[in-house]
């Protein structure tokens, strides 16, 4: 990343390791919120630069270059937990069907011995 042209970045690249739009930063260029050289046709920025001009996002795309391993474990075992999580509310509402499903079994049984049967429902409905 910029390594050719003295550790700079292209305003793409900036845009990218901050997460936002290159648009946004062409705009913030021209703006004068971080200066910006240009090379040929293209314009190229100090890191530095990017870092105090957008100290939070600066900070949080070099914690996330270097604590990728432990973001990724810490990602793992949450997500972990989450599906447990969710296995567990899977269970629940499969073991509610099951319970619904023995209950409408048991209430169309009633209802067929008492159409047999010649009750109020059949000479209402037969």
């Amino acid at each position: 990343m910029g390594d050719d042209i003295g550790g700079k970045l292209s305003l793409t690249e900036a845009a990218e390791l901050l997460e936002v739009p290159k648009p946004t930063i062409s705009r913030h260029r021209k703006q004068g919120k971080f200066s910006a050289e240009k090379i040929g046709n293209a314009y190229y920025v100090e890191p530095s630069e990017l870092a105090r001009a957008y100290p939070d996002k600066w900070a949080s795309s070099q914690r996330d270059k270097s604590e990728p391993h432990q973001m990724m474990s810490d990602d793992t075992a949450e997500k972990d937990k989450e599906i447990a999580h969710l296995q567990a509310l899977l269970e629940a509402k499969d073991e509610n069907l099951k319970d619904l499903r023995d209950q409408l079994r048991s209430v169309n049984a009633r209802l067929e011995d008492h159409t047999k049967k010649g009750g109020w429902f059949s000479r209402l409905f037969g």
